[in-house]
């Protein structure tokens, strides 16, 4: 019978990888519960005592980095990259990514491109 510990880090395991696989769609707190066979009441506490914040700013602390990693790597649009991470609507996204990140997704992509103009510069 495994100790708590490793039951514990198993779960969070399973729930990363639920995280990683489902993000780009809504997730309802039930299917989490579902998928690692645990009572709402018990998920939400594991989210505070290992996350230190709440599903839903995990989940959307996780999209809004998932979007950066977009912004810096491609060149599409904002406003499919806020559908591809998970967000129902740009202007959310926008107030969502301002709130974590202090700029717009525009601005944070305008100061990466600088960054790497500058870079070939140096070089």
């Amino acid at each position: 019978m495994p100790d708590d510990g490793s039951s514990q880090l198993s779960r969070l395991k399973k729930l990363q990888c639920y995280i990683e696989k489902n993000y780009q769609r809504q997730i309802k707190i039930i299917e989490i519960c579902n998928e690692l066979h645990m009572s709402e009441s018990s998920v939400y506490r594991l989210f505070e005592r290992h996350f230190m914040e709440s599903f839903a700013d995990h989940l959307k602390r996780y999209r809004i980095g998932k979007a950066c990693e977009k912004i810096i790597n491609t060149e599409l649009p904002i406003a499919l990259i806020a559908e591809q991470t998970g967000f129902a609507n740009l202007s959310n996204f926008n107030r969502q990514f301002k709130q974590q990140k202090r700029m717009t997704p525009s601005q944070f992509r305008s100061m990466f491109r600088h960054n790497r103009t500058k870079k070939k510069a140096n070089a």
